[in-house]
C-alpha cells in the first residue's frame, strides 16, 4: 500500500526522474522495520508519512521497535 502510494505520488506531482530510486529506498527502509524493528513476530506499528515538497517526495518512516544495533552491525560485515 505504502509503495502504490509513493509512485503514484510520483507520477502524479510530475517528479518522475530518481522515482525508481525512491520506490527502492523506501521498500528497504520498510523491509528492514518489519525485519529488524519487530523480530520473530513481534507486533508494533510502522509510521509512514509521504509528503509532496517543493523540491520532490519526502518518506519519513518510524517504527517504535527494537533500537538498531550499530555495533552488531559492524560487526557482521
Amino acid at each position: 500500500l505504502a509503495m502504490g502510494t509513493v509512485e503514484e505520488l510520483m507520477q502524479i506531482s510530475g517528479f518522475k526522474e530518481g522515482a525508481g530510486d525512491l520506490l527502492t529506498a523506501c521498500g528497504e527502509l520498510l523491509e528492514n522495520a518489519i525485519r529488524y524493528a519487530y523480530p520473530e513476530g513481534m507486533d508494533g506499528l510502522i509510521d509512514i508519512d509521504i509528503l509532496l515538497q517543493p523540491h520532490g517526495v519526502q518518506v519519513t518512516v518510524h517504527d517504535m521497535g527494537l533500537p538498531f544495533n550499530f555495533d552488531q552491525y559492524m560487526e557482521s560485515g
